[in-house]
């Protein structure tokens, strides 16, 4: 009766869970072996690069183009990703894109970009009239940044803008380019201007006058204000002002601190003054007024130069 009530009570626990732990008298059953793994997944691939090309180069208000983004690919593919790519603008005031789409609001230019992360692709788009064209650029001060607010007048057809928080100009429907080039402060600056892509850097140099038998202390910059004077070049320039009260004999010395020997030199009335020994000094017959007196180097240069120039007045 015993052993009937063990067979009965093993055949009942087949295919129950706690089988493994309950002995019917037989060895424990050896799990099965389960399914290889397979080969792993090949590596996505990634965006690499992106193009975008089209038409760029727009003539009316309202007109359109449709620019073509292109990706590159980690795997060596290359495809049409025109649809997929994000679209924006970087003067939407002026020009609107969707899906690829330009749409001209303003003349002008701008940045079109097209985003397929992890990777961006721009192009420069451009709309002026027929036969016209765009100038831009950027108003600086000499080692500094660019300088807001400066009116940049088109002598030709005296239009006028005022540069961005940036220093930044633009003008479109151009046939000549002349600008004359203000602001408070600052010293004005005439230039010729050059079509797109063309940029248009303006340095600017602060006023510096004060009368004679006083002193200033400045500096040149990199990549300052550049005057010319006959056969000379004078760059970096700086150009200062000195009151005269009487006419008489002006004397002029510029100096670098603590440097034995100075590249410097003066400009007075168009002459030139060389360096000799440790500074450089000019002694100029003068009138009552406004003297103009530049001072800089006959080359540029690839840091500042700070100088001191002192000045004294003999009458006549």
């Amino acid at each position: 009766m015993r052993i009937d009530r063990i067979r009965y009570i093993c055949l009942s626990a087949v295919g129950m869970l706690a089988i493994g732990s309950f002995a019917c008298g037989s060895s424990p059953t050896t799990p099965s072996p389960g399914p290889s793994p397979g080969p792993s997944p090949a590596p996505v691939a990634t965006v690499t690069r992106v193009s975008v090309s089209g038409n760029t180069a727009l003539t009316a208000i309202g007109q359109t183009s449709q620019l073509r983004a292109m990706a590159d690919y980690s795997d060596g593919t290359t495809r049409d990703v025109t649809t997929e790519a994000l679209w924006t603008s970087a003067k939407p005031a002026s020009f609107v894109v969707s899906s690829g789409v330009v749409t001209v609001v303003n003349y002008g230019l701008t940045s079109i970009l097209a985003i397929l992360l992890p990777r961006t692709g721009s192009i420069q788009v451009t709309a002026t009239l027929p036969n016209t064209f765009i100038f831009n650029g950027r108003v600086r001060e000499p080692g500094n940044s660019g300088i807001a607010n400066v009116q940049v007048l088109d002598t030709e057809s005296k239009r006028t803008v005022l540069t961005s928080e940036f220093g930044e100009y633009e003008f479109a429907n151009l046939r000549d380019a002349r600008f004359r080039v203000e602001k408070v402060g600052f010293e004005s600056v005439e230039i010729k201007g050059a079509p797109f892509p063309a940029f248009g850097d303006i340095p600017m140099q602060r006023f510096v006058r004060f009368p004679a038998g006083g002193s200033v202390s400045t500096q040149l910059a990199p990549n300052d204000v550049s005057y010319d004077f006959g056969p000379d070049h004078c760059f970096p320039c700086k150009r200062i002002r000195v009151t005269v009260p009487t006419a008489g004999t002006l004397n002029l010395t510029a100096a670098q601190p603590g440097v034995q020997a100075t590249g410097l030199n003066i400009w007075v009335n168009g002459t030139r003054f060389a360096p000799q020994g440790s500074s450089v000094r000019a002694d100029v017959p003068v009138s009552a007024g406004e003297i103009f007196v530049y001072v800089g180097g006959l080359s540029s240069t690839s840091g500042y130069v700070p100088f001191t120039i002192t000045t004294s007045l003999t009458s006549s």
